[in-house]
């Protein structure tokens, strides 16, 4: 073989094993897919807190446009009303509540128990400019105790702003992150919070009451994505003792229905999404809906939550 023959032979050589791995990497982060890999064509339904439906549609027809094999699509699901998409007989393929503590309290036997986390939330204060109160746990509360005319709007019961809430008006009294059951049920904590609980008006929408002219508010719980629009409008503080949303993605844990090529075929899909949502254009993506990007911070304890129920149900 001549010397040119060898650059020749090399230099294709080359190129081969870059075509090879440029093609890798497209599939690996689902940019594109050959059409004779894969198989089987499949759809994957996933369902999606309310606060993250709006991102994750725009992800799934991203996703959709450049693959040709994997269908997906978004269905916005209250964790309230879980047992409406879980109860059918081919659940969704995979799952999005606002946090991990959601899903350890409204799961179903058919996904695993957690999930990576794909976006991130946190609890906000926001209160009238002209309102004269600081924002933090003991203010507000000093304020219901001693202003007969002071109204506070907190988040209403029974969904995961409200366990968010609770937790950290717990955490705020006991000043500490590690609660346990008997600070969540401790008698004093009880007759603190119920005396913010006094300055609640019957109305239970706390964005509403917020934006009312004139308010008809002095301060209210949200999240950050609910405030990401209000800040030049109102106050706004975090809590000192935060929540996190973690937004873990969730799948099922199997497919029993389906043959063991279909499973394969969803097992990828799914997985296929979540590397997309968690690519760095859609996590980028994000704080242009109000929220954070993919969060590692700690869950709440389970059993913590549910010494909460007196508070948040």
């Amino acid at each position: 073989m001549t010397s040119q023959s060898k650059i020749l032979f090399a230099s294709i050589l080359v190129l081969a094993l870059i075509a090879t791995g440029v093609t890798w990497a497209l599939e690996r982060f689902s940019f594109y897919t050959l059409p004779s890999r894969g198989g089987i064509s499949t759809s994957i339904q996933v369902a999606v807190a309310p606060s993250l439906v709006d991102w994750a549609e725009q992800a799934a027809t991203d996703f959709n446009g450049s693959n040709s094999q994997i269908t997906v699509t978004v269905i916005e699901v209250d964790s309230k009303r879980l047992d409406a998409a879980f109860s059918a007989d081919t659940p969704p393929d995979a799952w999005i509540p606002e946090a991990t503590f959601v899903a350890q309290q409204n799961g179903s036997s058919a996904y695993n128990r957690e999930g990576q986390s794909i976006a991130s939330d946190s609890l906000l204060w926001a209160k009238p400019i002209s309102a004269n109160y600081v924002l933090d746990w003991q203010a507000i509360h000093d304020a219901a105790v001693n202003d007969r005319q002071f109204n506070i709007a907190l988040p209403a019961s029974n969904n995961t702003t409200a366990i968010a809430t609770c937790l950290s008006a717990a955490q705020a009294y006991h000043q500490t992150t590690a609660l346990d059951f008997s600070l969540a049920n401790d008698a004093d904590f009880k007759a603190w919070y119920r005396d913010i609980e006094a300055a609640i008006p019957n109305a239970t929408d706390p964005l509403a009451q917020l934006l009312s002219r004139p308010p008809a508010i002095d301060a209210v719980m949200i999240t950050n994505g609910q405030g990401n629009d209000l800040i030049d409008q109102f106050d706004t503080a975090e809590p000192l003792f935060d929540i996190v949303f973690d937004y873990p993605y969730i799948t099922r844990s199997s497919w029993p229905e389906l043959s063991d090529d279909e499973e394969a075929a969803k097992q990828t899909a799914v997985d296929r999404f979540y590397d997309t949502l968690v690519s760095s254009g859609n996590q980028a993506d994000l704080s242009g809906y109000g929220l954070g990007q993919a969060s590692n911070n700690p869950t709440p304890n389970a059993r913590t939550i549910q010494a909460l129920q007196w508070c948040w149900q």
